[in-house]
């Protein structure tokens, strides 16, 4: 309860973020309901707004804009706005022609009855832009999957490398007691070589346990990414149209 800004910084406020428990329940809200196709009339020409470029070539023309929801789901989902448009003359728009568009001043005008050729062309544009997406998507996880497989190779080859190390210095150090034995003088000395030797031997042992469980441990995390791999290659999309409107700009 109280009062929410779209500023950070204001102490008085809620910040009122995307993700903020309000704003998710408006834009669920707003998702789930089914909003009948309209006529939007959109104006350019108020003396107050900043010019957007992009729009200038569509004033005086019209055409419809239908807006997509979609979702590319493997282990988690990821969401998708995406707008299908063209004008009454063939023209094709892009997604920020549409976005900005709703930066217009508009009135609402009478609701449309918008037959199935209407439907069929934004239908197929959307889905040569889903597919589009859906391609960079595949790409994305390749790198990633690509990415992840070498990091745990170095990974893996950086642990084994130091841990084979460590034992070549082990067996350096007993062949050094060992050479010493050679050269000792009394009983005392032997004993005191030997007990070293015994010390180092058990270091070696475990020296090599540790590379076993590294091992073990290396081919428990290409399990995991083995999974994770075949989960993203096991995507599906689901779709949802939001609107459709005739629009107009003057």
């Amino acid at each position: 309860m109280g009062n929410y800004s779209l500023a950070g910084n204001n102490e008085a406020q809620h910040f009122y973020r995307l993700g903020h428990p309000l704003a998710q329940t408006i834009i669920k809200s707003c998702i789930n309901s089914e909003l009948p196709a309209v006529e939007l009339n959109f104006s350019y020409s108020d003396e107050h707004l900043i010019n957007i470029s992009i729009l200038n070539s569509l004033v005086g023309k019209s055409g419809y804009i239908q807006l997509f929801k979609f979702s590319i789901c493997t282990f988690e989902c990821e969401d998708y706005l995406q707008f299908a448009g063209f004008t009454d003359d063939g023209l094709f728009l892009d997604n920020e022609q549409c976005s900005r568009m709703f930066n217009l001043p508009a009135k609402i005008g009478e609701k449309i009855n918008v037959n199935e050729e209407i439907i069929t062309k934004l239908n197929d544009i959307f889905n040569r832009k889903k597919s589009e997406i859906i391609d960079k998507k595949i790409q994305l996880d390749e790198n990633i999957s690509r990415d992840e497989t070498i990091k745990l190779e170095n990974w893996a080859d950086d642990l084994i490398r130091n841990a084979e190390t460590d034992i070549k210095n082990t067996k350096t150090k007993i062949r050094e007691f060992t050479k010493q034995i050679r050269d000792a003088t009394n009983q005392q000395e032997i004993l005191d070589l030997n007990k070293q030797i015994s010390e180092f031997e058990n270091k070696k042992r475990k020296q090599r346990q540790q590379i076993f469980e590294l091992e073990d441990l290396t081919d428990q995390r290409r399990k995991e990414m083995i999974e994770k791999i075949s989960l993203r290659m096991q995507q599906k999309t689901i779709t949802k149209s939001l609107f459709i409107i005739k629009w107009n700009i003057v």
